[in-house]
């Protein structure tokens, strides 16, 4: 029962660190663009967020 133990933990912090990566790109995109005007920065910041997130997730193994 280790094993789906050991398992539940990774998958639990796989998903921590994506959420903070995401959380802190779009923080990040939220300052820049609250400082600048410029709400673009935001949807940038999102976008890239979830596409860096998605292709190191799905590439992680290879």
């Amino acid at each position: 029962m280790i094993v789906y133990k050991q398992i539940s933990s990774n998958v639990f912090k796989t998903w921590f660190l994506i959420s903070l990566f995401l959380a802190l790109i779009v923080g990040l995109g939220w300052f820049f663009s609250y400082y600048y005007n410029d709400p673009g920065i935001l949807v940038f910041a999102f976008g890239f967020s979830v596409f860096a997130s998605f292709f190191s997730y799905w590439f992680s193994d290879k």
